[in-house]
């Protein structure tokens, strides 16, 4: 499983990356969804949003709506 990790032009941080969950409280098995996380790298790689998705395009829709779409991408292979 592979994350996509993009970079804005305010020093910001975005990975999505693929997970499985529950989707609600006593559901019987996991489910494939997207979680987007945002970091500030010039505050010590801060957390300031986590939302998950159903699909990888709602996720980057979401990305894109934050920051003025200023996200630019690149590939980080999950160990």
């Amino acid at each position: 499983m592979e994350n996509k990790v993009y970079y804005d032009d305010f020093g910001n941080k975005a990975i999505i990356d693929e997970c499985m969950i529950f989707a609600y409280q006593n559901a019987t098995q996991k489910e494939k969804a997207y979680r987007l996380t945002l970091l500030s790298t010039y505050d010590n790689d801060f957390i300031y949003h986590v939302s998950i998705h159903e699909s990888f395009d709602q996720a980057y829709q979401k990305m894109m709506k934050i920051s003025c779409g200023t996200w630019k991408g690149q590939k980080l292979v999950r160990i």
